[in-house]
């Protein structure tokens, strides 16, 4: 499994990241990563995880985002009750903070281009069906 950590601050060079990378990759201007659209100046990989202790002391930052507690129910709902069911309570009038929540993850995570088609689409994604 390979490791991916993003540089906050600093574009790789010696003393920016921890040694013996499998891959350093650098960009001038910072670029946004892709999952959480924060800024960086490269990245480096690894084939086992860094510590938070190094993460932290070369102020690097993994790219994900934390998926919000009303999406993470949908996605147990559709495990357990079916998909179909589960879009049916996203659109739902009295479930409309789950679907505002669920289309927000999605945009953050570049899954969703505003269509009721597209939400369903990511959503079928994330839950993995």
């Amino acid at each position: 499994m390979t490791y991916r950590y993003y540089l906050r601050n600093r574009p790789p060079s010696i003393g920016t990241h921890p040694n013996n990378p499998d891959k350093v990759e650098g960009y001038n201007p910072r670029q946004p990563a892709p999952i959480s659209g924060y800024l960086s100046w490269g990245y480096v990989e690894y084939g086992a995880p860094l510590s938070n202790e190094s993460i932290a002391n070369y102020e690097l930052f993994e790219d994900r985002v934390t998926m919000p507690s009303k999406v993470v129910e949908l996605v147990k709902f559709a495990h357990d009750e079916g998909v179909n069911e589960a879009i049916e309570t996203i659109f739902d009038k009295s479930y409309k903070e789950y679907g505002i929540e669920l289309n927000g993850y999605l945009k953050t995570i570049g899954l969703l281009y505003g269509s009721r088609e597209n939400i369903i689409a990511g959503f079928h994604k994330i839950a993995g069906m």
